[in-house]
C-alpha cells in the first residue's frame, strides 16, 4: 500500500485522447490517497473484478469506504499476454468497466501477435463510450520518468505486540461474518453471501431474525428486498426504510396476514411512500380478509369451462391460468398455493 497526497485532478475536456484542452483542478490537492498494488496474480478479467468487489466489501466493513458517496475506486491494470510487453491501462472506474477494459486489451494484444506485430510497452486509457483502450504515452522505463528520491522518508515498522492489539480492534470482516451466519442460522450459502455483500443488509437480517424465522428473513431480504432496491438503483441505507418496518412486514407475512404477492406489493409501496407496512396494507386493502375460498373458486371454474377441461386432461397451463383468475377474484388476498389446491380438488368433481 502506498500512502500519498493528491497533487491535483486533471480534467480532459473532450477525452484524454484527442480532447480540446486539459484543465487542472487543485481542489483536492493534499487529500489522502491510498494506492494498493498487487502482484501479477490474476489470470483473467473476471478474477480482477472479483478481487475488487471483495476489496470494496472489506473496506466498507472497516468503515473507510462508502460506495454510496462520490468516493470511487479507480484501477490501473497492467496487462500482458504471452510473447508481448506489459501495457498499463490507467484510470478505470467501476468493476464492470475494469472487466471490459482488460478483456478488450487482451484481445487487442492477441490480435497484434497473430498479425506478426510487436506489442509496445506503453500507457493506455480506457474509453467506455468507445469500449476500447487508446494510447496515451510510450515512455515506460524508470529513467524516462525522472524519479526524484525523497531522503527524508524513514522506514517505520510496527512492533508485533502493537500489530496484535490493532488486529483485535478490527471489526468482524465479510468472510468471518459469512462463516458465522452459516453456522448460526444454517442458511443457503448463496443467501448468506448476498446478505453479507452489503453491511446494512447483513445487520438488518440479524435484527429481523430475532423476530421471525431466520430462513424467512434471509430469503426475503436477499430476494424480494434486494431485487426491489436494485430495480430502483438504491442501496438499503438510502432507501428511506426503517429496520423495524421491514421486520414488521416479515411478521405480517409469517403470521398469515399478507399473502406472498401482497407482501411484495406492500414492500414496493413502502419504498415509494416511506411508510410502515401496517399503514400501507390498510391504505391499499392488502391484508387478508375473511374470504370463502371455495365459493370464489367455484365461480371462476363455472366461468372457464374450457380451462377446467384442459386441467382434467393434465395441461399445466390451465392450472396457472385458473390460479391467475382466482387471484383476481380474491384480489390477491388468498395464497396462490392454497388456490391451486382448492382448484385441483373442485375441478375433479365439476
Amino acid at each position: 500500500m502506498h500512502l500519498e497526497e493528491d497533487a491535483a485532478r486533471v480534467v480532459h475536456i473532450g477525452g484524454m485522447v484527442g480532447g480540446k484542452y486539459t484543465l487542472i483542478d487543485y481542489n483536492r490537492a493534499g487529500q489522502p490517497h491510498l494506492e494498493i498494488v498487487t502482484e501479477p496474480d490474476f489470470s483473467s478479467a473476471g478474477d480482477v473484478r472479483a478481487f475488487l468487489v471483495k476489496l470494496s466489501n472489506i473496506m466498507e466493513y472497516l468503515g473507510i469506504y462508502d460506495p454510496g458517496t462520490r468516493a470511487v475506486i479507480k484501477t490501473d491494470a497492467n496487462v500482458s499476454v504471452s510473447g508481448g510487453e506489459r501495457v498499463e491501462v490507467k484510470e478505470i472506474t467501476g468493476t464492470k468497466e475494469i472487466e471490459a477494459a482488460i478483456n478488450y486489451e487482451i484481445v487487442r494484444q492477441q490480435n497484434l501477435i497473430k498479425r506478426g506485430q510487436k506489442i509496445r510497452r506503453e500507457t493506455r486509457t480506457w474509453n467506455p463510450a468507445m469500449g476500447a483502450t487508446q494510447s496515451v504515452r510510450t515512455k515506460e522505463v524508470e529513467e524516462e520518468y525522472g524519479y526524484i528520491f525523497e531522503p527524508d522518508l524513514t522506514m517505520s515498522e510496527n512492533p508485533a505486540k502493537e500489530n496484535s492489539v490493532l488486529r483485535k480492534a478490527l471489526p468482524e470482516l465479510p468472510d468471518e461474518r459469512t462463516k458465522r451466519l452459516l453456522k448460526t442460522y444454517r442458511l443457503d450459502k448463496k443467501v448468506v453471501e448476498s446478505l453479507v455483500s452489503e453491511l446494512e443488509l447483513a445487520d438488518l437480517f440479524e435484527m429481523a431474525a430475532r423476530h421471525v424465522k431466520p430462513g424467512l428473513a434471509g430469503a426475503w431480504i436477499s430476494g424480494y428486498l434486494k431485487k426491489s432496491l436494485n430495480y430502483l438503483n438504491l442501496r438499503y441505507r438510502d432507501s428511506g426504510l426503517e429496520d423495524e418496518w421491514v421486520a414488521g412486514l416479515l411478521r405480517m407475512f409469517q403470521d398469515g396476514k399478507l399473502t406472498d404477492r401482497n407482501a411484495e406489493m406492500t414492500l414496493r409501496k413502502m419504498l415509494e411512500e416511506k411508510k410502515p407496512p401496517e399503514e400501507i396494507a390498510r391504505k391499499y386493502g392488502l391484508e387478508k380478509a375473511a374470504i370463502d375460498v371455495e365459493l370464489a373458486v367455484k365461480k371462476v371454474l363455472g366461468s372457464n369451462r374450457q380451462a377446467v377441461d384442459d386441467l382434467k386432461r393434465g395441461e399445466e397451463k390451465a392450472v396457472h391460468f385458473l390460479v391467475g383468475q382466482c387471484m383476481k377474484e380474491t384480489m390477491g388476498q388468498v395464497d396462490a398455493v392454497e388456490l391451486k389446491r382448492v382448484i385441483e380438488k373442485l375441478a375433479k368433481n365439476s
